[in-house]
């Protein structure tokens, strides 16, 4: 992920904060049933350049690593 594509999530995330502070003081339901799905795909969309990041990071050499679903490594 470079500077851009974090730059973008960000600003994503920034947008779902603003949308869930007016849902709330609306108390809109399905508003923030939208922007609770919109939260979950930018989580998604993290997770993913985050495992993509740290994989690249390890070389051949540490082949006997597996990724956690916390987004740590461990020895297998």
């Amino acid at each position: 992920m470079n500077n851009r594509e974090l730059l973008i999530l960000k600003a994503e995330l920034e947008q779902c904060l603003k949308k869930t502070r007016e849902a709330i003081l609306l108390r809109d339901v399905d508003k923030l049933s939208i922007i609770l799905y919109e939260l979950e795909v930018a989580q998604k969309k993290f997770e993913i350049s985050y495992a993509k990041i740290y994989s690249n990071r390890f070389s051949k050499n540490d082949a006997l690593c597996s990724l956690t679903p916390e987004g740590s490594y461990v020895s297998v």
